[in-house]
C-alpha cells in the first residue's frame, strides 16, 4: 500500500470539492474560493491524500511562516477508505513532513451534543495519535471547537497569532472567542 501526500491539489480539485461537501456540515464550511485564495497566498495548503494513485482523502491546512505552527483546518478520508488506518498514517506522514506543532479543532464534547458519541470517538482518535488536550475551547462563528495539539502544547494566544498571520486581525477578533 503506497500512501503519500500530494503537493498538487489542482489535479484532484473535483474530488476534493465533493469530499469537502460530503464530510463537513454546511455551517462548518468556509467558501472553497476563500480556501483556494489562502493557498494561492502561501498561507495554507490543500493536500490530497493518495493511496496507490487513487485520491482517498485530504488535509486543508493553515500555515504561518512566522512560527512553527500548522493548523489542520479540515481533514477527511473518503467513506470507503475509513477504518483502514489511512487517517492515522496520513497524520503521521504530515507530522514527519512538516516537523511543526500541529493544531486541530474538533467539535466540543459537551453534554447534550446530538452526536456526542461521534465527537468522543474523534477526540480519542487524535489522542491515540499523540495529540494533547489544551483545555481551550473557542467559538468560531458560534460553533464551539476544542483545540488539540501535537508536538507542543499551545496557548490561546499561539492559536490567535497563527490566525492573525493569515486573516485580518479585525476578522479574527470579531469571529473567534474563548467559549
Amino acid at each position: 500500500m503506497d500512501l503519500r501526500l500530494s503537493d498538487n491539489y489542482l489535479n484532484y480539485l473535483s474530488e476534493i470539492k465533493d469530499l469537502y461537501i460530503e464530510a463537513f456540515p454546511k455551517e462548518e464550511r468556509k467558501p472553497l474560493k476563500q480556501i483556494i485564495k489562502v493557498c494561492e497566498n502561501n498561507q495554507g495548503r490543500i493536500i490530497p491524500i493518495i493511496l496507490n494513485d487513487d485520491f482517498v482523502g485530504m488535509f486543508i491546512t493553515l500555515d504561518s511562516d512566522k512560527d512553527d505552527t500548522l493548523l489542520i483546518d479540515y481533514f477527511a478520508i473518503k467513506d470507503g477508505y475509513r477504518g483502514l488506518k489511512i487517517g492515522s498514517r496520513s497524520i503521521d506522514l504530515l507530522n514527519k513532513q512538516e516537523n511543526k506543532t500541529i493544531i486541530i479543532e474538533i467539535e466540543a464534547c459537551t453534554d447534550g451534543a446530538n452526536n456526542i458519541v461521534q465527537r468522543q470517538k474523534r477526540k480519542n482518535f487524535y489522542k491515540n495519535l499523540g495529540f494533547r488536550q489544551t483545555d481551550i475551547t473557542v467559538s468560531w462563528f458560534g460553533v464551539d471547537l476544542e483545540l488539540m495539539s501535537l508536538n507542543k502544547t499551545i496557548s490561546f494566544n499561539n492559536y490567535i497569532r497563527l490566525l492573525k498571520s493569515i486573516f485580518p486581525a479585525n476578522y479574527v477578533d470579531s469571529n473567534i472567542k474563548l467559549a
